[in-house]
């Protein structure tokens, strides 16, 4: 973690490329966000006693607006 200014050159660039890291982090959080939302208005009713497969099977032909799926 950047704890104070640095003159190192290989510091700066490791802090970058840290920066870096966490800005494509947050941006695939706001696109994750994004699909959960829209799943969330859709408001797709589930049975619990169903299971997980059943429920999950719901949501596997949703598409979001917009979006591209990355895989």
């Amino acid at each position: 973690m950047l704890t104070g200014i640095t003159e190192n050159a290989g510091e700066k660039a490791a802090y970058r490329k840290e920066i870096e890291a966490l800005r494509k982090k947050i941006e695939e959080c706001r696109a994750y966000d994004q699909v959960v939302a829209h799943i969330a208005h859709q408001a797709i009713e589930l049975d619990l006693d169903d299971g997980v497969t059943v429920n999950y099977a719901m949501f596997q032909g949703v598409e979001v607006p917009g979006m591209t799926a990355k895989r």
